[in-house]
């Protein structure tokens, strides 16, 4: 029973451990994401992109516009 109880303890705080680093990880992530788009935002460039939408048979070109890029993906993982 002791063996078992601390076997479990011992697990918990692996997980535990494997929790609050992947967090960690994701936390710098993050922020590397908003540092990089914080800077391509700052250089005052808009980006426009024209997008179809159709509603009842007619298209209308609705103008969308961005401080970011919009082919670029800011994941870095």
């Amino acid at each position: 029973m002791l063996y078992e109880n601390k076997k479990q303890r011992l697990l918990s705080l692996l997980l535990a451990i494997i929790f609050f680093t992947i967090a960690f990880v994701n936390l710098i992530i993050s922020s590397k994401n908003l540092i990089y788009a914080e800077e391509i935002a700052k250089k005052n460039k808009t980006f426009i992109k024209k997008i179809p939408i159709e509603i009842k048979d007619k298209i209308f070109e609705i103008e969308v516009k961005s401080n970011l890029p919009f082919e670029k993906s800011y994941n870095y993982m």
